[in-house]
């Protein structure tokens, strides 16, 4: 399976890729410290500053899934510019038959009180349901919202059977 992953990944090990995805050939789309290695089929490329460049990586990759992870996962990420990279990714990706997204994210939307942020985490969410419902492509889309981050390793391996 050829996996997008894209977001929140400059925190993202090998280890980890090799343990929740030993079967995929992955895609880093993003600011990692990771390095492309054809033996561990991964492929490495920063964040496109175009749309031109979104467009040219969906034209040679035929993704099978998306897993984004949200910039609100670590303590102090910022959501500056986390629609707009939701947009165009969902755009140039609606395109792809069979496709599922996961969007992992924290636990911000759940809270009672509203504040900016929780606002934004819910926005980005809600834009991501909008988007799935408009798109038939798009087969499968989830929320994952990941309360310890001790979990987060258990919640996207099970997320990543479903999809």
């Amino acid at each position: 399976m050829k996996l997008l992953v894209t977001g929140n990944i400059g925190y993202i090990t090998t280890e980890f890729i090799e343990e929740a995805f030993p079967e995929c050939q992955i895609l880093l789309l993003g600011e990692t410290e990771q390095k492309s290695n054809r033996n561990k089929r991964l492929s490495v490329y920063p964040m496109p500053k175009t749309e031109e460049e979104f467009k040219d990586i969906f034209k040679t990759y035929e993704f099978e899934g998306v897993i984004y992870f949200s910039n609100y996962l670590t303590f102090h990420g910022t959501m500056e510019g986390e629609i707009e990279t939701l947009r165009k990714l969902l755009h140039y990706y609606k395109g792809n038959l069979n496709s599922r997204l996961l969007y992992i994210t924290g636990p911000d939307s759940l809270y009672e009180d509203t504040t900016g942020k929780t606002l934004m985490v819910r926005s980005a969410e809600e834009f991501c349901r909008q988007y799935a419902s408009c798109i038939r492509s798009l087969s499968r889309f989830c929320v994952c919202r990941i309360f310890i981050p001790v979990l987060m390793r258990r919640i996207i391996f099970s997320s990543c059977s479903q999809l």
